[in-house]
């Protein structure tokens, strides 16, 4: 079935394509949590929270496709993330328990800062779309450049090219 069909089967509230489309995206979208420090009690509740909300924008057909399903989900998540790790600094203000270290950063996963997420974001959409997609591909999916090429549609030397296009562009941008 295709992404198309599958999202029109969401978009009627369809069941089996709901289950079919968390499982064809949990995985990735799992990896990305880990890779972001979340703790592994936390990383099914994020989980449902993305689906829910893609869900919603399915049913009110706000979903225009103007990315990857993966991406749009992957963008859905990092705004998730953000929100989560806002939350627990100000838990941590409000038990007091601020100089503590939480687990995942006692293993080396680390928090990322909400203003440094925001601020990668916000030079990621300057990107143009080939550059932003193949970055987003490599760095969040562990994709290789010949994957990306069949994925695109184009040859793994301009894929290279765009990579190290993109990592250039995004080391000339100022910080927000």
């Amino acid at each position: 079935m295709s992404n198309g069909e599958l999202l029109d089967r969401l978009a009627t509230g369809d069941e089996d394509a709901a289950r079919m489309f968390e499982s064809a995206y949990k995985t990735g979208l799992l990896r990305h949590l880990h890779s972001r420090g979340v703790p592994p009690q936390d990383r099914s509740d994020l989980l449902q929270e993305v689906f829910l909300a893609a869900f919603q924008q399915i049913r009110a057909r706000s979903f225009k496709g103007l990315s990857s399903v993966n991406t749009w989900l992957t963008g859905i998540l990092n705004h998730k993330i953000v929100d989560y790790w806002e939350n627990q600094r100000r838990t941590q203000i409000e038990t007091g328990s601020e100089g503590k270290v939480p687990a995942a950063e006692a293993e080396g996963g680390g928090k990322p800062d909400r203003d440094d997420l925001i601020a990668a974001w916000q030079m990621l959409d300057r990107l143009p779309e080939d550059h932003r997609r193949i970055l987003l591909l490599h760095e969040t999916e562990g994709w290789n450049t010949e994957e990306i090429a069949a994925r695109l549609g184009m040859r793994p030397g301009t894929v290279g090219r765009k990579l190290c296009e993109a990592r250039r562009l995004l080391s000339l941008q100022p910080r927000l």
